[in-house]
C-alpha cells in the first residue's frame, strides 16, 4: 500500500475487515464520534454490560477532555469492555484473532491522533475496494497464505518471516508433531516457485506492539526432502 504496488489476497479476509477488528474500530469511532450509527449498531452486540460501559467510557472520556494517543485509547476501550476475555487463547479460531488485536495496537502506535489513525484506516479500504472495482489487483502481486497455496504454481514465489515464532510458529516450537506440521507446510511453500525462490527474514521486527531483533528460522538450515543441502544452498 506503501508504494502503490498493486497486489490481491488470495482466499484470506482482509486484516480490516476482520470481525475483532471491526469491533474494536467501531468503538473508537464511537470515541470519536458518539452518533456515528454505524458504530453505534455494531458496539450494541457487544452485549448489554458492555455496551454500557463502553458508554460510561465515551462519556467520561468527552468530560475529562484528554487527548489520549491511538493506542492507550485502545487499551482503555479493551479495559472497559473486557474485550479480550471473549477469546480463549488456547483455542485455534481464537488464538489468531488475539494476535490479530496485538497487531492492531502495533499500527496505531504510529498513530498519536486518533483522527490521523481512523483516516489511514479509511484510506487502506478505500483504496483496496477501488482496486478490487478495477480489478487492478489480477495483475498485481498475489497475496495469500501457504495453504492457500496448495495446487498453486508461480514463476516467482518469496515466503516472508522466516523466523523462530512466525514459522515455525510460536505456538508449534515445543511440539515435535506441530514442528513437523510447520516444516512440511513450508515445503509445500517451497515447491510453489517454478523459476526462483526467495526466503526471507527481518532482523528486527515490531509485531503485537513490540519490537526487538528476531531469530531466523531453523528451517533455513534444515534439510529439503527430495533435496540435497540446506534451503540457503540448493533452493535459489
Amino acid at each position: 500500500m506503501h508504494y502503490g504496488i498493486p497486489y490481491v489476497l488470495i482466499g484470506g479476509t482482509r486484516f480490516y475487515e476482520r470481525k475483532e477488528i471491526k469491533d474494536i474500530l467501531s468503538y473508537v469511532r464511537l470515541t470519536v464520534n458518539p452518533n456515528d450509527e454505524v458504530a453505534i449498531g455494531r458496539a450494541q452486540k457487544i452485549g448489554k454490560g458492555r455496551y454500557k460501559k463502553l458508554l460510561d467510557l465515551v462519556e467520561s472520556l468527552h468530560k475529562e477532555g484528554t487527548l489520549l494517543s491511538t493506542e492507550r485509547l485502545i487499551e482503555r476501550i479493551l479495559e472497559a469492555t473486557d474485550y479480550l476475555s471473549l477469546y480463549d487463547p488456547d483455542d485455534a479460531e481464537d488464538g489468531p484473532r488475539l494476535e490479530n488485536i496485538k497487531e492492531l495496537r502495533s499500527v496505531a502506535q504510529q498513530f498519536t491522533d486518533v483522527n490521523s489513525f481512523l483516516e489511514q484506516v479509511a484510506l487502506v479500504e478505500s483504496e483496496y475496494s477501488e482496486n478490487e472495482r478495477h480489478k487492478k489487483g489480477s495483475h498485481g502481486v498475489k497475496m495469500m497464505t501457504m495453504h492457500q497455496a496448495k495446487g498453486l504454481e508461480f514463476p516467482f514465489v518469496f515466503i516472508v518471516g522466516l523466523e523462530e515464532g512466525i514459522l515455525p510458529h510460536s505456538r508449534s516450537i515445543f511440539d515435535k508433531q506441530e514442528l513437523e506440521e510447520e516444516r512440511r507446510l513450508l515445503y509445500v511453500g517451497v515447491t510453489r516457485a517454478k523459476h526462483k525462490l526467495f526466503l526471507t527474514y527481518a532482523e528486527r521486527r515490531r509485531m503485537f506492539g513490540r519490537g526487538g531483533y528476531t531469530q531466523v528460522s531453523r528451517f533455513i538450515q534444515d534439510k529439503v526432502p527430495g533435496h540435497v543441502g540446506s534451503l540457503d544452498n540448493d533452493m535459489f
